[in-house]
């Protein structure tokens, strides 16, 4: 008996999206994001990647021939070559939403726990599978609901750190002008 291999599978799930495109859309590419034994995320527009993958996400774009308009669709591939309709495991989603721009979302419905992504996709998606791999292991609703709790916070934290630097560099910059100015002033 042959085993099937993730790349193998993923080309399986291309062809498959191909044919079910409508006639009005044309296959607009597929991006292939692998998943490693490490947790580590790599993406790439070719397959070439899955070779050591142990699981990955398929993210299948479709455009519409009379417009801009673009549609997704996620394919998740695990550990066991399962293909799942972009259900990563523990409850957990990803899925492509176009309104009122393109962005990616993890979701969880019981309870409730969402995190947005907006494009490029490639970017963000080992921040996706962090925050996935740190949620996934919470034995209770409480301990997945503190992680969610923490994780937002973190991010919040960084964006606050981000923010006072950026302050920090304006007032550094008014008070070099400031300095500038003085120095115009009593040479000219």
């Amino acid at each position: 008996m042959s085993t099937v291999s993730i790349k193998q599978l993923a080309q399986f799930c291309v062809e498959k999206f191909q044919k079910s495109i409508y006639k009005d859309y044309n296959y607009a590419g597929t991006l292939y994001v692998a998943v490693y034994s490490t947790n580590q995320v790599e993406c790439s527009l070719t397959p070439h990647i899955l070779d050591a993958a142990i699981s990955c996400f398929l993210i299948h774009k479709q455009k519409y021939l009379y417009n801009d308009r673009v549609e997704y669709k996620v394919d998740y591939i695990n550990e066991n070559n399962s293909v799942t309709d972009g259900y990563i495991g523990n409850g957990f989603y990803l899925s492509v939403k176009s309104s009122p721009q393109y962005r990616l979302i993890l979701q969880k419905n019981d309870p409730l726990i969402t995190y947005t992504f907006n494009l490029p996709f490639e970017d963000k998606m080992q921040k996706i599978w962090d925050v996935y791999f740190k949620l996934k292991g919470a034995k209770s609703k409480e301990e997945l609901l503190l992680r969610d709790k923490m994780i937002k916070n973190e991010d919040s934290g960084i964006k606050a750190e981000l923010d006072s630097a950026y302050q920090l560099l304006e007032e550094l910059n008014n008070k070099y002008k400031k300095l500038l100015d003085d120095i115009r002033a009593i040479v000219g």
